[in-house]
């Protein structure tokens, strides 16, 4: 699982030396602002393939 800035979270508890991935989660909270850019990623990748349907082209790939 990757964090929000790109970094495998399994790499970060591996670079601090949790035991825990639960430890390594309090120290690698999201940004405020991180649940509203989520959900505009897969809005706008649901209404792409969404629109891709309806015009019936192949479904483009998920933005990431």
């Amino acid at each position: 699982m990757q964090g929000e800035y790109g970094y495998d979270v399994s790499f970060v508890q591996l670079q601090l030396g949790h035991e825990h991935a639960a430890t390594t989660s309090l120290y690698t909270p999201a940004a405020p602002d991180y649940r509203a850019r989520e959900l505009d990623r897969v809005l706008t990748a649901t209404l792409s393939r969404s629109n891709a349907s309806l015009a019936g082209s192949p479904h483009p790939k998920e933005p990431r």
